[in-house]
This record gives C-alpha cells, sequence and structure tokens, in this order.
C-alpha cells in the first residue's frame, strides 16, 4: 500500500490476510485511524478489536504486528467482536483507543427481493465493542513499542460499558443537542466518532454525526482514573462532565465555543 502526500509517497507493506481470517477484506482497504510514536506507527483496521503496528525499514513502513486489545482486557463482545476504532492517539507513552460508538443499519442485499430488503432495514443493530473509549501503556524500546495490559503501575484503563450503554453515552443521554441523535444509525447523522486527541487525562473527541445546522461537533472530557482500570469524565463546575464546541463546516461561519458569548458547553 502506498499512501501520496503532497512532498513524498509512504510505503505501507502488511502482512498476509492469514493474520486476520476473520477480516474479509485486506488490512489497507480498511484503515481507520493513525498514530505515531518513538518510531512506530500504530493504525487500526475497523472490522477487528485490535491495532497494528509499523516501524521504519528500508525504504518503507513494515514489520508488522497485530495486536488483539481483547486479549488486553474484557471487552463485552469478547476480542473477535469488532470494536470500529475509529480514533487512535500517542501521548506520554500511553495508546488512546475510541470506537465509534455507532449504531448501524442492516444494508439491503442485492440478491434479496424487496420485501426482504425492507424488512431487513427496520434492523438496528447496537455492538458492544464499538462503545470503548480507553488508553493502554506502552512497554518496550524506541521502534519496538507494544500496547499492554500493566507496565509498572499503569494499567489499561477504560470508560466503563454499562448492560445496555456505556457511560458516555449515558453522559450524552441529557443533552439537548446531541440525545435526539442517540438512537440513529451513524449514516443518518446519527452519533459517529471518528477522531480522538488527548494530553494527559485531557480528551478531544471529534464527531462525524451528527452535524448541527452544518456545526461539527467536539466533545472536551477532563479524565480521571477509578479503582484498578477505569476512567470516568470530571464534573465541570458540578455539572456535566463534557465541554461542547461546534465547529463550522462552511468557512462562512464563526466558530462557537466556550471563549465566545455563546454559550456552548453544558
Amino acid at each position: 500500500m502506498t499512501v501520496h502526500h503532497a512532498r513524498r509517497a509512504i510505503e505501507l507493506k502488511f502482512s498476509t490476510p492469514d493474520m486476520l481470517r476473520h477480516v474479509d477484506d485486506p488490512i489497507q482497504s480498511d484503515l481507520s485511524a493513525a498514530t505515531f510514536s518513538r518510531g512506530c506507527l500504530f493504525l487500526s483496521c475497523d472490522e477487528t478489536a485490535g491495532v497494528d503496528r509499523l516501524t521504519e525499514q528500508d525504504g518503507h513502513w513494515g514489520d508488522h504486528r497485530h495486536f488483539n486489545l481483547g486479549e488486553l482486557l474484557d471487552l463485552p463482545d469478547g476480542p473477535a467482536g469488532e470494536m470500529d476504532i475509529e480514533g487512535l492517539c500517542c501521548d506520554d507513552d500511553w495508546l488512546w483507543v475510541v470506537g465509534s460508538h455507532a449504531l448501524k443499519r442492516k444494508k439491503p442485499d442485492a440478491e434479496d427481493d424487496g420485501a426482504t430488503n425492507l424488512a431487513a432495514m427496520t434492523a438496528v443493530t447496537r455492538e458492544a465493542n464499538r462503545y470503548f473509549l480507553g488508553r493502554f501503556p506502552l512497554s518496550g524500546a524506541d521502534g519496538d513499542l507494544r500496547p499492554v495490559r500493566r507496565a509498572g503501575s499503569r494499567r489499561a484503563e477504560h470508560v466503563r460499558f454499562g448492560k445496555t450503554k456505556s457511560r458516555l453515552m449515558r453522559w450524552l443521554g441529557k443533552d439537548p443537542h446531541l440525545a435526539p441523535f442517540l438512537s440513529l444509525p451513524s449514516k443518518e447523522n446519527g452519533l459517529d466518532i471518528e477522531g480522538i486527541a488527548a494530553r494527559g487525562l485531557r480528551v478531544w473527541l471529534g464527531l462525524r454525526g451528527p452535524v448541527l445546522r452544518g456545526y461539527a461537533v467536539i466533545l472536551e472530557l477532563e479524565m480521571k482514573v477509578t479503582g484498578k482500570s477505569g476512567l470516568k469524565a470530571k464534573r465541570i463546575d458540578g455539572r456535566r462532565r463534557y465541554r461542547k464546541h461546534l465547529l463550522p463546516t462552511r468557512a462562512s461561519a464563526s466558530a462557537i465555543s466556550p471563549s465566545t458569548a455563546t454559550i456552548s458547553w453544558c
């Protein structure tokens, strides 16, 4: 696989598909996120429950390694369940990971008749592994980093899963802007997390959807560690557990953030 940029091309070499037999398409066809740290390029294929690592070789990135995150902590749908990872971020020897948190509607099948497809399209499914938000310690020398369950005093940590919804979804459930979209599939302007940035325990989540009257949403959370492996967002002024930033998708619009006269967090 060759990724073309304005200044140069980057060649990524992956191992044979046998490494991930349950994935239908080649890994390079479904790359959804990437981040870099200390000579290691971490990527994710959104059909798996893991991350892939490439290191710099002679003129390309290769020596492909796959790490199943479901083997480092307990996932509700197990290590084979799709996490739909859409965001990765390396920060201070931590690897942050976020799933899409998205619902999906069954696609019509060209081989089925109209009535069958109409019936199938009524099904909206929730896959529990998609609701992951957390971080893993990175262990190893430069060029050989790998996510682990524990490295010294550092442990893999994540926002707790609930029986029917994650804590993040529960926090958003009372949001006047976002709550109406939580029951919609991602392809229909439902909630869809597509990126993450982190500095320390401060986290920003970029939403592909919903788009609100031409404004994209970024959620900002200040995390705290709870128990042995839990993460929980702190309350802001004793109220909500996140800030909400609205960014215009059109150049003519103005950004709405807590620094303006318009209140954009709650």
